[in-house]
């Protein structure tokens, strides 16, 4: 799968599921919060099982599209760090109070067409 198909996965799932804060998944409504849309769980489970390299860079690559999305766009690249390092942006504007689910849909508009850009 690459950086673009994970990405709109994610977004698909959002939309179909909703936006939660401060959880990956809501357990009553199952809602997603955009990290959770990622990552989706059955997908790291087996990337745990086969530590496929080409998955991990998959995701580092989009979570740090996502956190380039939400910074200022006068960031003209996308730093790909650690795990550690990335995801962080995204988190903290999918928790804002005021975000909704349209900001968290835009954000991942404009990661995805990024990654096409970049061609990952």
């Amino acid at each position: 799968m690459t950086v673009a198909e994970r990405l709109q996965h994610g977004r698909d799932r959002l939309l179909a599921h909703g936006l939660t804060k401060h959880c990956l998944i809501d357990p009553e409504t199952g809602a997603l919060c955009a990290l959770g849309a990622v990552l989706d769980i059955s997908w790291v489970r087996r990337w745990e099982e086969t530590q496929d390299a080409t998955s991990a860079r998959t995701l580092r690559r989009a979570l740090a599209l996502l956190d380039w999305a939400v910074a200022p766009h006068d960031a003209k690249t996308v730093t790909v760090g650690t795990f550690d390092s990335v995801g962080n942006e995204i988190v903290t504007f999918n928790n804002r109070p005021e975000t909704t689910l349209n900001d968290v849909l835009d954000v991942f508009d404009a990661a995805i067409s990024k990654a096409k850009e970049q061609d990952w």
